[in-house]
């Protein structure tokens, strides 16, 4: 076209130098462009913000769908869950009525039916329903004549029957009691029970493995243990069976206040069920104290290892003196609650943890062992002298036969030689004795007990690489996603040092198995189905190359050849991407 030059051109300039020249338009011209270059651009910008308005519309709408679907599971879950647990009531009943034949045999037969003492704390249940008066009933049982010969006692205080004294004032109160018989009224308060104790395993599993699926496993194995997970169904009144249900309430609240993602509101509504259910739990059995000192042996022991944060486990130490304390009140003063070994541990645990220094790192893993161990020391011999100081003040003996019973069972004393009449009587009741081979092989072979030893060894070996890890750290500089998995994870840690020592209670003492069964039928159904447990172990093994898969689709034949490659261990992982199989199969 037509040939320009810009201005300050000289007039002579030849055309060669013209070609070198460099050539410039118009100002006329350069605003034309520059107007069509904004228009341009100002479309690109329009184009731009209009995609990512779609980008954040359909992040938003994906957002709410998985905000759908989460709802809808967690309902589903929990559907689920009360279905379960009324099952798991019901068959207790069942199984109890075709045991008993119950609904056809007399009242006075079915009275007899309770066996050992629970025909006796079943008497002071009918001694309060059936007095002239509610505040009759009540005097008749603090000032009690009937019970031992010649004496007056508080029947209140000396046994735990304020279930029975809740059954019977709700009784009273109950509108159609006309149309319930109280016996009744007491059994089914029982199987009720029962029906909450499989919601609590079922949730329990649910909150360790993030799925409700862990609490189906769960209780499939509670239904095909039930030997062995309880015996209400032919013992009913005992007291376990009133406690059972609500230690594992318990424990399940407690897992889930290890968690750290709770805000101060949560915690809080979290130490009050804590505190409410072990002290259901603590006056209605008289044996709860035991369980309490392996509970707390547990959180002493997620602690001083750091798994837990102290001020954590100084919380629910508070919580479980309230709550002592409070059933120490409402038994009237029973002296066994005050010389308790669990109250004089807790009370050691805090004064230790007055002078325990918070973690230091770069130390070493034998300064940190011998550190762990010294304060270990420290609060045992804490323990027994503050239980001793008690037992001087108070000038009580109240729970000598139990431990002359376990330095029996330990060897230590012969309980013979002593004549204790409450000793030899534990010694020989077949439920103290120590667990038969014959219990074992019944959950081995319903496969609850090795896939639960399956789960327990991979959660302890992580445990303890854990700590060898976190006590060997040179530095503070922690790199994000550097904590050992089960410090990750101390809901896990604490359920699985827990069920451990429960365990070793178990084995010693063959009516414990009823606490420890389902404590393994929790942890088995949980770790099964616990991808974050599965895939955390896989990503702490830092392959450097998983591995190499060679595809040769054809119309008849698919050849995929597999080769593993890993850094530092020895272990083979074998897994074929779903991408994969999905290709294979669209070529069909």
């Amino acid at each position: 076209g037509e040939l320009w030059v810009s201005e300050g051109t000289p007039v002579g300039v030849t055309r060669g130098k013209m070609s070198e020249t460099r050539r410039r338009k118009p100002k006329s011209q350069e605003k034309g462009f520059s107007r069509r270059s904004g228009r341009e651009n100002g479309k690109k910008d329009n184009v731009d913000e209009r995609k990512k308005e779609i980008v954040k519309q359909a992040a938003v709408q994906m957002a709410e769908n998985m905000l759908n679907w989460k709802t809808v599971n967690v309902l589903v879950g929990l559907l689920v869950c009360l279905y379960m647990g009324s099952k798991w009531g019901l068959q207790m009943r069942l199984l109890h009525e075709n045991d008993m034949f119950f609904s056809e045999i007399k009242e006075v037969e079915r009275e007899i039916s309770f066996r050992t003492e629970a025909g006796l704390y079943y008497s002071y249940y009918k001694q309060l329903v059936e007095a002239p008066t509610y505040m009759e009933g009540i005097h008749s049982l603090i000032a009690d004549n009937i019970t031992e010969h010649q004496r007056t006692i508080n029947i209140i205080k000396r046994f735990n029957i304020h279930q029975e004294i809740v059954l019977g004032t709700f009784y009273r109160l109950f509108p159609w009691k006309h149309l319930v018989q109280p016996i009744y009224f007491y059994i089914d308060t029982v199987f009720s029970l029962y029906g909450l104790f499989g919601m609590a395993m079922f949730l329990t599993a649910w909150l360790l493995s993030g799925t409700w699926m862990s609490g189906v496993l769960a209780m499939l194995f509670v239904f095909f243990n039930r030997s062995e997970v309880t015996r209400v169904y032919f013992t009913m009144a005992l007291r376990e069976s009133f406690a059972f249900p609500f230690i594992y309430m318990q424990v399940g609240l407690t897992a889930l206040y290890m968690k750290q993602t709770h805000k101060d509101l949560v915690q809080r509504l979290l130490l009050v069920g804590i505190g409410v259910t072990t002290m259901a739990f603590v006056i209605a059995w008289q044996f709860a104290q035991f369980v309490l000192l392996l509970q707390a042996f547990a959180l002493y022991a997620v602690q001083i290892v750091g798994v837990v944060p102290k001020q954590k486990i100084k919380n629910l130490f508070l919580i479980h003196i309230g709550s002592l304390l409070l059933v120490f009140i409402l038994q009237f003063g029973n002296p066994m609650v005050l010389q308790s070994l669990v109250l004089s541990f807790i009370g050691a645990s805090l004064l230790v943890f007055t002078i325990q220094k918070d973690e230091v790192t770069g130390r070493g893993f034998l300064f940190h062992l011998l550190t762990a161990a010294g304060y270990f020391c420290l609060t045992i011999v804490l323990s027994f002298a503050l239980n001793w100081l008690v037992k001087l003040l108070l000038n009580v003996e109240a729970d000598e036969h139990i431990i002359n019973f376990v330095k029996g069972k330990l060897g230590l004393l012969d309980p013979w030689a002593l004549k204790d009449f409450d000793v030899l009587l534990y010694m020989c009741n077949g439920s103290f004795i120590f667990l038969p081979w014959e219990v074992i092989m019944n959950i081995v072979w319903t496969l609850l007990l090795p896939t639960y030893l399956l789960v327990l060894s991979v959660c302890v070996l992580l445990l303890i690489v854990g700590v060898i890890q976190k006590w060997s750290r040179v530095s503070e500089i922690e790199e994000k996603g550097s904590e050992p998995l089960m410090y990750e994870r101390a809901d896990l840690s604490y359920i699985v040092v827990q069920s451990v020592l429960y365990g070793v209670m178990a084995l010693t003492t063959r009516r414990f198995i009823f606490l420890w069964s389902p404590s393994m039928c929790v942890l088995a159904g949980a770790g099964v189905c616990d991808t974050r447990l599965w895939n955390g172990i896989s990503k702490k093994l830092r392959w450097t190359k998983t591995m190499v898969i060679f595809t040769n689709y054809s119309k008849r034949t698919t050849r995929i050849y597999i080769k593993d490659v890993f850094s530092t261990t020895n272990l083979t992982l074998l897994k074929v991407f779903r991408d994969h199989l999905h290709a294979y199969v669209s070529r069909f």
